[in-house]
């Protein structure tokens, strides 16, 4: 679900942020808080966090440095997502998340704009 998220959310991005449309920033604006939505969830799984945290304390010492790296790593994500948070909590946070998301969003466009609305007009030849 991921890869698929990745192919449709990166290109746009990229539109987004290089040269973009009206069509192109309203599609981007409507898709921000689902998707941030989305990934503010599922890094708050506690599900998930609980498996890699079994993981990490039956099997990290039958796991190589780079193994048990990305387990600390995944670990790390979680708890710094969250997932370890109540409910209310979570929600907050997940306010937090996609309003953060909005604001910056916001900005970028505001900056584009006035990036694109510039003109330097030379009115008098030099010689």
């Amino acid at each position: 679900m991921d890869e698929e998220l990745e192919i449709f959310f990166t290109p746009l991005s990229h539109i987004n942020a290089v040269s973009n449309t009206d069509a192109t920033q309203k599609v981007y604006s409507e898709s921000l808080p689902i998707i941030t939505e989305y990934s503010t969830k599922l890094s708050q799984n506690l599900e998930i966090y609980k498996v890699y945290k079994e993981i990490d304390k039956n099997e990290s010492a039958s796991l190589n440095y780079e193994q048990n790296r990305v387990l600390e790593l995944n670990i790390e994500h979680f708890e710094h997502s969250g997932a370890h948070l109540d409910d209310a909590t979570k929600a907050r946070l997940q306010e937090i998340n996609i309003r953060k998301s909005e604001l910056s969003n916001n900005f970028s466009q505001n900056l584009l704009d006035a990036t694109n609305a510039y003109e330097y007009i030379i009115d008098k030849k030099k010689m």
